[in-house]
Formats: C-alpha cells, sequence, structure tokens
C-alpha cells in the first residue's frame, strides 16, 4: 500500500483482487463442491473409477468454477466494498483508541482540561461519524463522503492540538512557580537589607539581582508556556464545536430533502482545521527559533543546581516538541 493511501485508509487495486479473489475461492457454493470434486478424484484414483464418480466429479468441479466465475467477476464490486468498509471501520477504531490513550495521559499528568477535552472530541467526531455512515448514508453519497473525510481530517488536527496541550502541560508541571517567587522575595529583601547598610557591597548586590532576573525570566518562560497550551486547548475546542454544529447542519439539509450539501456546511470544517494548523505552526516557528543567550545561561545554571532546583527549564524550547508533536 502507498503511504497517500495508508493514509486515508484505501486499499490498492491488488490489495482489492487478492480481498475479492479470497472471498470468491472461501463462498460456499466453491469451497464446498470444489472439496467434493478433490473427494471424487482421490476416490477414482485410489478405490473405483466408474461413471458415477466421474459425474460428481464433473458435476461439482463445473459447480465450483461456475461459482468462481460468478463471485469474481459479477460481483466484484460489492465484494470489494466490505474490504473498503473494513478499513474505514479499522481506521475509526485507530482513531478511537488513539483518544481513549490520550484520555488516560491526560488523567495520568493530572491534566483535567485536557482529559476532558479528549473525550467531548472524540464524542463529537463519534456523532458525526455514525450520523453520516447510518442516517446520511455516506457510502452511497459521494458527497455526503466529503463530510465524513473532512470530520476525520478535523478530529485528528484536534487530536494533534490536545497531544500539544499534554506535552506542554508535563513541562510546565516541571516548574515550582511557589519556589521562584518565595526566593525572589527573599532576594528582593536581601537587596534592601545590604543597600540600607553605610557602604554596602555593589558586588554582591548585583549578584543577587542577577539571580532575580534569572527567576523573573523563568516566570515569564512558564507564563508563555502556559499560554499557548491554553491556544492548544482552544484549538480543539473550536474543531469539537465545528464537528456538532456540522452534524445539526447536516441534519437540517436532509429533513428538507436536501440531497446536495452545501458547500458552507463543509467550509466550516475546513476553515476550523486550517485555524489549528495557523496556530500550531506559529508555535511551532517560534520553538524552532532554538535557546537564546539567556536560554543558554539558566540551562547551564540548571545543570549546576539539579540538586536543589529541579525546576530549572532544561532546554524548555526544544522539549516542547520532543513528543512528536
Amino acid at each position: 500500500m502507498t503511504d497517500s493511501n495508508r493514509s486515508k485508509g484505501k486499499p490498492t487495486q491488488g490489495q482489492l483482487q487478492r480481498f475479492v479473489f479470497k472471498e470468491a475461492i472461501q463462498f460456499p457454493t466453491t469451497i464446498f463442491p470444489a472439496a467434493t470434486s478433490v473427494v471424487s478424484a482421490l476416490y477414482m484414483l485410489m478405490i473405483s473409477f466408474d461413471r458415477p464418480s466421474f459425474a460428481v466429479l464433473v458435476a461439482s468441479g463445473i459447480l465450483a468454477a461456475g461459482s468462481f466465475v460468478y463471485q469474481y467477476f459479477f460481483r466484484y464490486d460489492k465484494i470489494a466494498k466490505k474490504l473498503v468498509d473494513r478499513m474505514k471501520r479499522d481506521r475509526f477504531q485507530d482513531h478511537s483508541k488513539m483518544a481513549e490513550a490520550l484520555h488516560r495521559e491526560c488523567a495520568r499528568a493530572s491534566f483535567r482540561e485536557g482529559a476532558k477535552e479528549s473525550r467531548e472530541l472524540a464524542q463529537a467526531f463519534k456523532k458525526l461519524r455514525d450520523f453520516l455512515i447510518d442516517e446520511a448514508n455516506a457510502a452511497e453519497r459521494p458527497n455526503v463522503q466529503k463530510f465524513l473525510i473532512m470530520a476525520e481530517q478535523s478530529y485528528k488536527e484536534g487530536l494533534a492540538c490536545l497531544r500539544a496541550a499534554l506535552d506542554t502541560h508535563r513541562l510546565l508541571d516541571k516548574f515550582d512557580i511557589r519556589l521562584l517567587k518565595k526566593e525572589i522575595v527573599a532576594w528582593s529583601a536581601d537587596i534592601r537589607r545590604l543597600q540600607s547598610r553605610p557602604g554596602y557591597n555593589q558586588t554582591q548586590i548585583d549578584a543577587i539581582r542577577t539571580k532575580v532576573h534569572s527567576h523573573q525570566t523563568r516566570l515569564e518562560l512558564h507564563k508563555q508556556k502556559t499560554d499557548q497550551m491554553h491556544q492548544y486547548l482552544a484549538q480543539s475546542e473550536v474543531i469539537e464545536a465545528a464537528l456538532e454544529t456540522t452534524m445539526l447542519e447536516v441534519s437540517q439539509l436532509l429533513d428538507k430533502g436536501e440531497l446536495v450539501v452545501h458547500g458552507d456546511t463543509v467550509h466550516k470544517l475546513e476553515q476550523a482545521v486550517a485555524a489549528a494548523r495557523r496556530v500550531e505552526n506559529k508555535l511551532r516557528e517560534i520553538e524552532s527559533g532554538g535557546p537564546s543567550d539567556e536560554d543558554k545561561m539558566y540551562m547551564n545554571a540548571s545543570k549546576k543546581k539539579q540538586n536543589r532546583q529541579p525546576l530549572m527549564v532544561f532546554g524548555f524550547n526544544h522539549l516542547l516538541f520532543a513528543g512528536g508533536i
């Protein structure tokens, strides 16, 4: 199967031919007469070559061959459709497993927002997919099939946003914000105390200010990553809403007897996916810039203070997408 076919869940021509051939061979009106023909042939070779056995051999052989020709050539499209439908179901099961795995990961990471959104997104997609297949008869309507394809693309994009949000949450969880703020307050008090003394040591104060600035930068990084996480969640919610809206609009169109689905309805799904991808690409561009000089300084400092402050950045800008977002 080519990569494009694999990604879309479509069987190749060779797969279809092998599947139909196997089904035609294993069809009852083919396999049982064929088995009877083989038994008759063995009987004539090993026991007695008589007319009744020969008649059974010929009749069963003709029946088996006729059944195979009918199944393979005259029912080819109908049998091939079974494979297409099976691959569609398998693809949906794969999507469902992805959502369930993501939900479990969010729960283990105490990422309640992500766990909630992953469950709701999966439910919205399942409702729309079941509706399009069962009620809208997507298999017989190419225009409705377009909705099914767009729904799958939207769903996968929503899962990608949630995966990015989860990975960001895991990194944010490494920050001890309270400790950072507590040390900033303590160091600020030290600076004021030192400045109140006559003939204070400016070098010592500058060193403390450097540490305060380092912590403040980490707090700013934490805020930026938190905002990014919320943007990922928001885009997933937009896609969820688009899936729910699409089902309602398609239902209304079908109730009116309109077999041609309006392009505006599909366009809303496309817009939701495009918006999510724009946000994701924008955040990726921010991350791909690599660590700044300040980031490198913080990473080096974190290595020196690992035993006391496990909350350092540790190459935050590179690690955010290390999970394959």
